[in-house]
């Protein structure tokens, strides 16, 4: 699984740096809202804005400004003269209650396939029904929640879900350089109908026969009353959806809709059966209709089934009433959308099973249809941590990223290609060379013309031979290798990349080829070439055309097909494109003085979870300032504390008037204009200058705004004025941001606030 410390790192940072200098500055450049109130006007624990109130403004916005600095005073965060205090980090992980799938990226890194097994499905189900690794615990079955029982007879059920793994593709981005995309993303695309859901008779025995209105059952993880089944339809209601109402206990209440008895009555001359007066109130509406016992009405928009009336007193319209209430409706329309009580429509498309009789079940199957609308490409795609979610939130597909085959965050070692003129120890002669370095150790393997096998972190390779020679010379040591024997790097102990190089001219250009291979893949034949152009009169990688190719700079060679680029270069500006090989290798950095290539220890996979993914906490860590603390592998150093040990001071103006603000002011920091253009004249500045958006005078009587002005009265300064048609409306809008709390989250995403 991934390293889920990047983002509590992050969250780590910006609470232990609160005393670095101008913080809320160097957001408020980067791109600010006004649910970034807080840090614009609040810098290093001390207020940094400037309020500012017209010079003849009424009493009622200064007062509204008051209430503004008074937010913005209680912000304020001190600590002691030697940063004491404790920060406390709490770790969060992720648990897998799932199936956990590695899909092997092909060599194009455009599809992916199941590696380890020719499963092309899994089939999730309850309890002893699960054909894949694991069981996702809302997938129900009679044995946790029981049979269904009908006429004293057992009916025995489950659910599943069946991933068609086939579905499910590793794939990567294809955008250009040129259209501001400079690396490539690996995502995993969906198609649709990837997921189906069932739930399903064990012995597929049908249910025609069977008055199965009033059963109770189990499904996508909540129970259900089964209000009515046709040969369209099955109405599932809530639990406690089925009632006896009795003349002396008329009434109940059934999600939320409130259910009255009024009363037996015979159902006409000669009838022997009966009819109930049923009152029902669903939202405000109320209404009455007489049911006949055995039949069905809608009262108040409810379906109402009076499985049986009878009258208990005779003489009387006292009796008793077993009536099914469809209230808390789940609907499932053969051929059409699943929809839930509110009427709302899921992407999943539903058949009830076998239909030979009217009022059979057999089986429910839900496909997925339209799930999640794809940001690029034909199918939806899942960016690393994304999910898909199915039936009522409680089971999805979440793709995780790249691993290793073991699911562990994937290990690489980096080497870097880059030119360079040698003496190589061959008397005083200084070469142009490529300089093959491995920084993350010594993982340069060859054997030198002694026949003993060397290692070391580097390789030096001269380009001015006719013949693939290899040289090297140990830093601080004139001993000299030549004539190297198979140089490999070696990644692990059955893991290695290949170098070759050709040095000799092709077609009369300047261009050599240093050529590194990925290790040999059991699960594929296919062979890879990371292909490395270099001219020896400039010293630099791709500036000569291949005459084998048509085209210049660092791509792939794969079993004879067509040349893959990764990186292409045109008058010394190389387009830098990530590109994965089939063993998981990717060009970190391809430019005319450097290739950097990040080699995985082992073959690299997407792992998709199917099932849920949740995120659990750790053991909280506790460090003091100042204090290296390691989270994730990772030492961090605490940079500061909170303490209350100090008493906060305020700065020395924290407001002026229109008419006393100085260009300096203006430069400083985030100023606050409380008041409208009539009363302050640094808002009819930016309203002059078009800056401020909204018509102020138009807001009419009482309304107000709060607009968050960038680049105001300097670039990369902000001005938040807040303002109304009149004094009322001034301090609505000043109470907004004096509860700023309270008001967060519905400023958070906008620059236009009216109230």
């Amino acid at each position: 699984m991934q390293n889920l410390w990047k983002k509590v790192g992050a969250a780590f940072g910006s609470a232990v740096m609160i005393g670095a200098t101008l913080a809320g500055a160097a957001l408020a450049q980067t791109g600010s809202d006004l649910g970034d109130y807080n840090d614009l006007v609040v810098t290093d624990g001390a207020v940094s804005a400037l309020y500012v109130v017209g010079a003849n403004a009424a009493t009622a916005d200064v007062v509204s400004a008051m209430g503004l600095t008074a937010w913005a005073g209680n912000q304020q965060v001190s600590g002691t003269a030697t940063g004491a205090g404790t920060v406390t980090l709490t770790p969060l992980k992720a648990s897998a209650d799932g199936v956990t799938r590695h899909v092997e990226i092909d060599h194009h890194a455009e599809q992916a396939y199941e590696f380890s097994t020719t499963a092309t499905s899994d089939k999730l189900a309850g309890e002893t029904y699960a054909s894949g690794d694991s069981l996702v615990d809302f997938l129900y079955s009679h044995k946790g929640k029981g049979a269904i029982y009908v006429n004293s007879t057992t009916y025995n059920w489950h659910e599943e879900l069946v991933v068609d793994l086939s579905d499910f593709n590793v794939s990567r981005d294809t955008l250009d350089s040129n259209s501001g995309d400079q690396y490539d993303e690996i995502f995993m695309s969906v198609e649709s109908g990837s997921m189906q859901y069932k739930w399903t008779f064990d012995n597929s025995q049908e249910l025609g026969n069977l008055d199965l209105q009033g059963e109770k059952m189990w499904f996508m993880g909540q129970e259900y009353t089964i209000v009515s089944v046709t040969g369209t339809k099955i109405k599932l209601g809530a639990s406690d959806a089925e009632l006896v109402l009795t003349s002396a206990n008329p009434s109940a209440t059934v999600a939320d809709v409130d259910v009255v008895m009024g009363g037996v009555f015979s159902a006409g001359a000669g009838s022997t059966s009966y009819k109930a007066k049923m009152t029902l109130t669903n939202e405000g509406t109320t209404e009455t209709k007489y049911v006949n016992s055995g039949t069905t009405e809608t009262v108040a928009g409810i379906e109402v089934y009076i499985k049986n009336a009878v009258v208990t007193t005779s003489g009387t319209n006292e009796g008793e009433v077993q009536a099914i209430v469809g209230a808390g409706l789940l609907e499932l329309t053969d051929g059409n959308y699943l929809k839930f009580g509110d009427g709302t429509e899921s992407s999943w498309l539903v058949t009830k099973g076998s239909t030979t009789k009217a009022n059979a079940i057999g089986s429910i199957t839900i496909n997925e249809s339209q799930s999640h609308t794809a940001k690029t490409g034909n199918f939806p795609i899942l960016t690393d941590g994304g999910s898909v979610n199915v039936p009522n939130q409680q089971f999805g597909a979440t793709y995780t990223g790249l691993t290793d085959k073991d699911g562990n965050a994937v290990k690489y070692r980096t080497v870097n290609l880059q030119p360079e003129t040698k003496n190589l120890g061959r008397g005083s002669t200084t070469e142009s060379v490529v300089r093959v370095r491995t920084p993350d150790g010594n993982f340069v393997e060859f054997t030198d013309a002694a026949g003993n096998t060397r290692t070391d972190d580097e390789l030096w390779i001269a380009t001015n031979q006719t013949a693939s020679y290899y040289w090297r010379n140990e830093t601080g040591s004139s001993t000299v290798y030549s004539n190297l024997t198979s140089p490999v790097i070696r990644l692990s102990t059955a893991d290695t990349v290949g170098i070759n190089v050709r040095m000799t001219n092709l077609a009369g250009s300047t261009a050599h080829h240093i050529n590194l291979s990925d290790p040999r893949l059991t699960e594929k034949a296919w062979q890879y070439n990371m292909t490395i152009e270099y001219n020896t009169s400039n010293n630099r990688f791709g500036q000569s055309d291949n005459s084998s190719t048509g085209a210049s700079g660092v791509y792939m060679y794969f079993n004879g097909a067509a040349a893959q680029y990764v990186a292409r270069s045109s008058n010394y500006t190389t387009a830098v494109r990530d590109y994965y090989t089939p063993y998981g290798t990717y060009v970190e950095a391809a430019g005319t003085h450097l290739v950097t290539l990040k080699y995985p220890e082992g073959q690299t996979y997407g792992e998709l979870v199917i099932g849920q993914l949740e995120g659990t906490e750790g053991t909280p860590i506790t460090a003091n300032a100042g204090e290296t603390i390691t989270i994730g592998g990772e030492d961090v150093r605490v940079g500061g504390g909170l303490s209350a040990d100090v008493a906060v001071t305020l700065p020395s103006t924290i407001g002026k008037v229109d008419s006393a603000v100085t260009s300096a002011d203006k430069a400083a920091g985030t100023l606050v204009l409380v008041g409208g253009p009539a009363v302050n004249t640094l808002v009819t500045e930016l309203q002059t200058t078009g800056k401020l958006t909204t018509d102020i005078a138009g807001l009419g009587a009482g309304g107000g705004v709060v607009e968050l002005v960038a680049d105001a009265f300097a670039d990369g300064n902000y001005a938040v004025v807040v303002a109304g048609s009149d004094r009322a409306g001034t301090a609505k809008a000043a109470n907004v941001l004096a509860n700023f709390d309270s008001y967060a989250s519905e400023l958070d995403g906008m620059t236009v606030y009216e109230v």
